[in-house]
């Protein structure tokens, strides 16, 4: 294949172009076969069922980082299932952002170009939120590095603590959950459920004498804790994920405690208890010093919160 053919079949597949119409573009000078190998001589990331990310463990320094942010962004909003049948291994993965964080879904493009070269999908859902669709060869490879599929109140995942092997991996990785997660209102915080399973008198007992509450089509009630802590044995699990973050903000001198704040009974009696992670006072500064926020917004609220 000469230079300029094999430029021109570079930019198109990069443009989005598939194989087929590619051969169509140029005149069928080459067939797919050779455009393939074109591609694949010129080390161009394919796509489609044979694609082959880089594995996490050859990035750069810089790269790193950025992958870091991108997980960081994941394990705080995102989500991972299997798609449809659930026995041909194949995965759905998407991030929702609110409509007043488009930043962050510039950011979160912009990683995934750089790191992956393809763009995922930006929706706009109900002039409400922001969904980002990633591509299934996409959502395989995040499994393949230990994310989470399901639902995280049920599986209670642990933070990826040794894919962050140093400094700037840990900062970035903290940066991308708390700007996905994070409230900044006295102070930053962090609320994680965990699911867990009561019996049936004890689910009564923490109904008994509460206002049942209308979320759509379900009926749930809301315990604060220090009302449920009494029916409650001391064997109710903690927020993995909260502990996780706990210890990545020491590792930067970060002080923050983790206390849980209500239990929630929802649709067929299903019981979660809502976690808090706040950072303390004397510590919020540090966020800023660190760069650990960089969502508009929040950088906002928390410059206010500095100033008071």
């Amino acid at each position: 294949m000469d230079n300029s053919t094999k430029e021109e079949v570079i930019s198109l597949y990069k443009k989005g172009h598939s194989i087929r119409q590619i051969s169509k573009l140029i005149d069928f000078k080459y067939k797919r076969e050779a455009i393939r190998e074109c591609l694949k001589m010129s080390k161009i990331m394919m796509r489609g069922k044979g694609i082959i990310y880089k594995n996490y463990k050859d990035l750069t320094l810089k790269e790193g980082a950025l992958f870091s942010e991108l997980l960081g962004y994941f394990y705080g909003d995102g989500s991972l299932h299997k798609y449809k049948d659930p026995s041909h291994g194949i995965y759905d993965c998407n991030l929702t952002f609110s409509l007043n964080e488009n930043d962050l879904v510039e950011r979160v493009v912009y990683i995934t170009k750089r790191l992956f070269e393809f763009i995922p999908k930006v929706i706009k859902k109900k002039n409400s939120f922001y969904v980002i669709k990633f591509r299934r060869s996409f959502a395989k490879y995040l499994k393949e590095t230990g994310y989470p599929s399901g639902k995280k109140s049920e599986i209670n995942p642990h933070l990826p603590m040794e894919i962050l092997k140093n400094d700037l991996m840990k900062k970035h990785f903290v940066c991308g959950f708390l700007n996905a997660e994070c409230t900044v209102n006295k102070t930053v915080s962090v609320q994680q459920s965990v699911r867990i399973k009561l019996p049936k008198e004890l689910i009564n007992a923490l109904k008994q004498g509460r206002k049942a509450y209308q979320m759509g089509k379900t009926e749930c009630y809301f315990v604060k804790w220090s009302e449920a802590k009494s029916l409650l044995d001391s064997g109710i699990p903690k927020s993995n994920a909260l502990t996780d973050l706990n210890e990545l903000l020491s590792y930067f001198k970060i002080n923050s405690k983790i206390y849980p704040v209500r239990v929630y009974i929802g649709k067929k009696d299903k019981i979660g208890v809502h976690y808090e992670l706040q950072i303390l006072h004397e510590s919020i500064k540090k966020i800023k010093d660190f760069n650990m926020l960089s969502c508009t917004k929040k950088v906002e609220k928390l410059n206010n919160l500095l100033r008071e």
